[in-house]
């Protein structure tokens, strides 16, 4: 097996490792790349609270109500589908997660960039970006 090299420099074999303990395995990764791209969303926000809670992140999600034949979300329109807090100072995260083929809506847009601009870090995640996300878990915000 050949060590792979982090941005902070260090090689860790066939892991990702953190500073805080944070081990997600090749075969860890694999299998969440497999569940995160399924056609579901529900699946895609599993595997990356999965990722997060091995990385030592609280993940928060609120689950949208059902009124009659449709379901909203309770709160300001365009929130993000995750806030992830790092529980050992990681930092936050703000990530609205799409499908390989969903699309931001104008409010999405809109909360989004007014995030970014009050100095929040802010991510759109799609299931092809799994690997990016369990390296963002993975590391500590500078």
């Amino acid at each position: 097996m050949t060590a792979r090299s982090r941005s902070d420099g260090r090689a860790v074999g066939n892991h990702y490792r953190c500073r805080h303990r944070c081990d997600v395995g090749d075969m860890v990764v694999a299998r969440l790349m497999a569940l995160a791209n399924d056609a579901s969303e529900a699946l895609f926000m599993d595997a990356v609270i999965r990722a997060a809670n091995m990385c030592e992140w609280d993940a928060h999600h609120i689950r949208p109500g059902r009124y009659g034949n449709y379901y909203k979300t309770d709160g300001l329109p365009g929130m993000p589908d995750l806030i992830l807090i790092g529980r050992r100072g990681q930092g936050i995260i703000w990530a609205e997660l799409k499908t390989v083929k969903g699309k931001l809506s104008d409010e999405q847009r809109s909360r989004l960039l007014q995030l970014n601009n009050n100095g929040q870090e802010v991510y759109v995640w799609r299931p092809t970006d799994m690997q990016t996300i369990v390296d963002r878990l993975g590391a500590w915000r500078n």
